[in-house]
C-alpha cells in the first residue's frame, strides 16, 4: 500500500490500517479522524501539516518522520517510536504519550499540554519552548537523562493505603502508574481521573466506586469486584478483565479495545457507547473490526 491507496481508501469508509508501511511516504497537510494505525511504519515519512484528531500511532514507528505544525490532538501514541521526529509546533495536547521513545526528537515550540508522558523516555530532545501545562510525568527520562516524577501527583501504594486507612478517601487524577493493589479492599475510595495504567488490581474490591475516566490501559483487573461502580469514560484499552465482576456498572463511553473480558459478569451494566476493537467478549469471542454499543 502507498499514501495515496490508503486515503483512497480512508474516504471509502475504512478507518483500521493497523500495521500498514508507508516508510518514507509524503502525505501532507490532510485532514481526518480516528484513523487507527497501530504498529504502523512510517519512518522517514513527512506528515507534515496534518490534521487528524483521536489518531491511534499506538506502536508506530514514527522514527525521523516529520509531524511538522501537525494538529494531532487527542492522538494515542503510547509506546511509539518517535525517536529523531520533527515535532517543530505539533499540537500533541492531550496525547497519550506513555512509553513513547522520544529520544532526539525536536519538540521546539510543541504543545504537549495535559498529555501522559508516564514511562516516556526525552533523552537528548529538543524542548525549547513547549507549553506543558497540566502535563503528566511519572519516571519520565528528561532531555538531560534525569528521571522526574510530578511531585504532587505521583505516589506509591503505601502511601495511598496510609492515607486512606487515615480517613482520606478522594484522589482525584493523581498518578499511580503499576501501582498494586491486589486483593485491596477500598469502599467509599474515589480515583477519578487517576492513572492506572499497568497496574496490578488484581481482585480488588472497587464496588461503588467513583472511576469515571480513569486510565486502567494495559492494568491487570482478573477477578476484580467493580459492582456499581461509575465507570464514565473509564480506558480499559489493553486490559485483562478476565472474571471480573461489573455488574450495575456505568459503562457509559468506556473503552475497550484490545481488552480481554473472558468470564466477565456485566449484568445491568449501562453500555451506552462502549467502544470494542479487538476485544475478547465475555464468552470468548473476538470482536475484531471497531463497534460502539448502544
Amino acid at each position: 500500500m502507498d499514501g495515496e491507496e490508503l486515503l483512497q481508501r480512508y474516504a471509502d469508509g475504512e478507518r483500521d490500517f493497523s500495521g500498514v508501511d508507508l516508510r518514507e511516504a509524503r502525505i501532507r497537510g490532510k485532514r481526518g479522524s480516528d484513523p487507527i494505525l497501530k504498529d504502523a511504519i512510517f519512518k522517514g515519512a513527512d506528515l507534515s501539516g496534518i490534521v487528524s484528531y483521536h489518531i491511534d500511532f499506538s506502536g508506530a514507528d514514527l522514527s525521523n518522520a516529520c509531524l511538522e505544525v501537525t494538529d494531532i490532538k487527542y492522538a494515542n501514541l503510547r509506546r511509539a517510536n518517535l525517536s529523531g521526529a520533527n515535532l517543530k509546533g505539533t499540537n500533541l495536547a492531550e496525547t497519550d504519550l506513555s512509553c513513547a521513545d522520544l529520544r532526539n526528537a525536536d519538540l521546539t515550540g510543541a504543545n504537549i499540554s495535559n498529555s501522559n508522558l508516564t514511562d516516556a523516555n526525552l533523552l537528548g530532545a529538543n524542548l525549547s519552548g513547549i507549553i506543558q501545562e497540566g502535563t503528566l510525568f511519572c519516571n519520565t527520562t528528561m532531555s538531560d537523562g534525569s528521571i522526574y516524577n510530578d511531585p504532587t501527583r505521583v505516589i506509591e501504594a503505601s502511601e495511598l493505603l496510609r492515607r486512606y486507612a487515615a480517613g482520606e478517601s478522594i484522589f482525584k487524577n493523581l498518578i499511580l502508574n503499576r501501582i498494586d493493589l491486589s486483593n485491596a479492599k477500598l469502599p467509599g475510595i474515589s480515583l477519578k481521573e487517576a492513572i492506572l495504567s499497568n497496574a496490578n488490581l488484581s481482585h480488588v474490591n472497587l464496588e461503588e466506586v467513583n472511576l469515571a475516566r480513569v486510565n486502567f490501559k494495559s492494568a491487570d483487573l482478573t477477578g476484580a469486584s467493580l459492582i456499581c461502580a461509575n465507570l464514565l469514560g473509564a480506558d480499559f484499552t489493553d486490559a485483562d478483565l478476565r472474571n471480573a465482576d461489573v455488574s450495575g456498572a456505568d459503562m457509559t463511553s468506556v473503552n475497550l479495545s484490545g481488552a480481554n473480558l473472558t468470564g466477565m459478569k456485566w449484568e445491568v451494566a449501562l453500555l451506552d457507547g462502549v467502544k470494542l476493537w479487538n476485544t475478547t467478549m465475555p464468552n470468548g469471542k473476538l470482536v475484531s473490526g471497531i463497534k460502539y454499543l448502544e
